[in-house]
């Protein structure tokens, strides 16, 4: 799509019949395409549609279609059964042609305005541009869902649109919120409500829009952006968002924030690389990430970082100084506030959805999830909140104190953590309650054993071993 979008001198797009069906396969690869219809076994000798490897087999075959004719070769491009047709030089019913002359048959060639291409619909703007839509329908959902239909929905959603906005961090956010059931199992409602408000605001203010043709060259601007949960890049040439990325951290990722920033530069930087840029600014509202880019491009001083991150912080800076000398890149820096920054808005959702977060996790960890958990290994209080951290991110340490201290095998162990009713040890009869326990006296161990009754006499003899 990269490529595509570059192509500004391709007015037409010329698209195989039922491409699949066109392709036969040879008898002895048969036997791995069988299908049972009516009792009756049968064998594709057509590549089947759905197979994992069929976008693959059918773009190697029409590229080694197209690439027979010089001419055709240079001014076309194609991605499975679709050919991009720069018409300066040869035109559509030229290409259709040469591919039907190797047994291939294409539809008559279409315009790109008011057509489709990979899933995008294009149409003129009021000033005479290209531009690209959503190509499919914003889905309809009922009031249950399970995981895989969940997923479905995100997916059409999103899909593989190069910008996004908001709508990337939303539905990569909620997909995380319905746990590790099965595909099968049903989504909460909390997470139905999520993903109806995301709907509705499409609906109303769809992100998925922009330039379709991208001018400027080898020259752009990365603006980059972190938080606790996501990093976020926007792409820009001549002034156009190009394209937008991002990536939900892991749950158990503590990394600090600067670190955080410093690998959606990264990002950024990988992001450029694909669309070939020489030139590359990078914008972020991190002055300490600033500072150490600055560093690492021009060399000027030695990066000063201290703490635990301080081998990771190198590491990327190094990586990124071998980046801009092996690809020969322009690279600058520039300080930005945080209200400005236009990947800001891709690294975080609605409050109130992290507060529901909070509130269902809580929920789902308490009580026997936690004992469960616990009752594997027994350790104490850190390990154990530590292991349950692992699954449920949101575990106090609340819970994890209520379960250690009412576990009878912990208690076995160190009643330490047992708290005891205040009450008096005292009783009318001798020999009847007797409290022993090890003391120190003129540094050396005793044992000592007293009497509750009423004359409390104590024993207190040298302990021979502890």
């Amino acid at each position: 799509m990269r490529k595509w979008r570059r192509m500004k001198q391709a007015t037409k797009i010329v698209d195989l019949k039922s491409a699949y069906l066109q392709i036969h396969v040879d008898e002895k690869l048969w036997k791995h395409q069988l299908v049972r219809y009516k009792g009756k076994l049968y064998c594709l000798t057509r590549l089947g549609f759905g197979l994992s490897s069929g976008p693959k087999i059918m773009t190697a075959v029409l590229k080694t279609v197209l690439s027979k004719d010089c001419t055709v070769d240079k001014t076309t491009s194609s991605y499975i059964d679709n050919i991009l047709v720069e018409e300066a030089e040869v035109t559509a019913e030229k290409v259709r042609g040469h591919v039907a002359r190797y047994g291939l048959t294409a539809k008559p060639a279409e315009s790109l305005a008011g057509g489709a291409v990979l899933g995008l619909k294009l149409c003129r703007h009021g000033k005479g541009s290209l531009v690209f839509r959503r190509g499919n329908p914003i889905p309809e959902i009922g009031i249950d869902l399970t995981k895989r239909e969940h997923f479905s929905v995100c997916g059409r959603l999103v899909g593989h649109y190069p910008i996004a906005s908001w709508l990337r961090i939303a539905c990569s956010f909620i997909k995380r919120q319905t746990g590790t059931d099965g595909w099968e199992g049903r989504v909460t409602k909390e997470v139905m409500n999520m993903l109806q408000e995301i709907i509705a605001r499409v609906t109303k203010e769809d992100p998925v829009k922009g330039e379709w043709y991208i001018s400027g060259g080898d020259v752009g601007v990365i603006w980059c952006d972190a938080s606790s949960l996501a990093l976020g890049v926007v792409l820009e040439m001549g002034g156009i968002t190009v394209e937008d990325a991002v990536w939900l951290r892991k749950k158990n990722d503590y990394s600090h924030i600067n670190v955080a920033e410093l690998e959606a530069a990264m990002k950024g930087i990988n992001l450029a690389l694909k669309w070939g840029l020489k030139t590359v600014e990078i914008k972020s509202d991190s002055a300490t990430v600033v500072s150490w880019i600055r560093s690492a491009v021009t060399g000027d001083k030695r990066v000063r970082t201290r703490g635990a991150a301080e081998m990771l912080i190198k590491r990327r800076l190094e990586a990124l100084a071998d980046l801009i000398a092996e690809f020969q890149l322009k690279v600058s820096v520039v300080l930005i506030p945080s209200e400005k920054n236009k990947a800001d808005s891709m690294t975080w959702v609605k409050k109130a959805w992290l507060q529901e977060r909070k509130k269902v996790s809580s929920v789902c960890c308490a009580g026997e999830e936690v004992k469960k958990l616990h009752e594997m290994h027994h350790f104490g209080r850190e390990r154990t909140l530590f292991l349950a951290r692992e699954v449920y991110p949101e575990t106090t340490e609340k819970e994890v104190r209520e379960v250690v201290e009412h576990c009878q095998e912990c208690q076995s162990i160190d009643s330490g953590p047992s708290r005891h009713e205040a009450g008096e040890l005292h009783i009318a009869a001798d020999w009847k309650r007797l409290a022993i326990d090890v003391t120190h006296y003129r540094h050396k161990l005793h044992l000592s054993m007293v009497n509750c009754g009423l004359g409390k006499p104590a024993l207190c003899n040298p302990a021979s071993a502890q």
